[in-house]
């Protein structure tokens, strides 16, 4: 029995058409082939031979997935990214590059789309956020916004509580609430 490692396992994955893979010029991809496509597959990257190795036939696949993702990574590893692109859109297949987190941030579906949303008041670094996935209906969404400092809302906070400005100075003299201050950053 295959353990959850040996699933996730790329260089041994539970299915090779299913898997991720790195273009020659070091483009992370993940490919989707479903059963319908693998012939199409298979003759745009130049492989057709796949389909007839004994190794690959349906009784010997599942033992054979190994050797399978290590073809395939020889061949995705000897063109760029851009080669593949063409190749599977050709085959009418799903997959798709994978970004790390500093290209996410700058895809510009995801900005599109509101994924990825300006960040009211947080700095010169920090710009950027994920936007709350959820929608309420009827509700219009409330623009991203840094989070606050430490007490950076306690005396107003004490007002709406209906505390007086006396209470709220005997609270800060008594260190019961402590005076907002701004927290380096290191």
């Amino acid at each position: 029995m295959r353990s959850f490692t040996d699933c996730t396992n790329r260089k041994n994955p539970a299915n090779a058409a299913l898997n991720v893979y790195r273009a020659a010029d070091d483009t992370w991809f993940v490919l989707l082939v479903t059963p319908d496509k693998v012939p199409a597959v298979a003759k745009a990257i130049g492989r057709a031979d796949l389909l007839t190795d004994p190794r690959f036939s349906p009784a010997n696949l599942v033992a054979n997935m190994p050797q399978l993702a290590a073809i395939l990574d020889e061949v995705f590893g000897a063109q760029p990214m851009a080669h593949w692109y063409e190749a599977f859109n050709d085959a009418h297949v799903t997959f798709g590059a994978v970004r790390g987190p500093e290209e996410v941030i700058n895809d510009p579906q995801l900005r599109v789309n509101e994924i990825v949303v300006p960040l009211e008041g947080a700095g010169a670094k920090l710009t950027s956020t994920i936007s709350s996935p959820i929608q309420v209906h009827g509700v219009a969404k409330v623009s991203a916004k840094r989070a606050p400092e430490l007490g950076e809302h306690n005396e107003e906070i004490l007002q709406e509580l209906g505390f007086d400005t006396k209470q709220i100075d005997s609270f800060l003299a008594s260190g019961t609430v402590t005076e907002h201050r701004e927290l380096a950053i290191k």
